[in-house]
């Protein structure tokens, strides 16, 4: 569960908003608005939480000379909301176990 939370923050603050905010899926129908969060791109430029971790840039230029394919992509950040959504739900489901 502390990973989750963790991961949850981390990707609150690409997005550049407070971990705090994850506090919001308590309110009913907070979740709706907390997945919005977790699915929105996350800030290519530095924001008040520092530097993007999520992804290492590689320019075009960069991507042609080391053959390395340029980021982000689309995929990427496709995968990376699809792991954030399944994480809040697996938690939403653990809480009502739990409740």
């Amino acid at each position: 569960m502390l990973p989750s939370i963790g991961l949850g923050v981390r990707r609150l603050h690409d997005v550049g908003k407070s971990g705090w905010m994850l506090l919001i899926s308590l309110v009913p129908f907070g979740i709706i608005y907390v997945i919005y969060l977790l699915a929105q791109k996350g800030d290519e430029d530095i924001n008040q939480y520092g530097t993007p971790v999520s992804y290492e840039v590689i320019t075009a230029e960069e991507a042609a000379r080391t053959g390395l394919k340029e980021t982000p992509t689309e995929d990427m950040d496709r995968k990376f909301m699809f792991a954030c959504i399944g994480i809040v739900i697996f938690e939403v489901i653990l809480m009502g176990i739990v409740a």
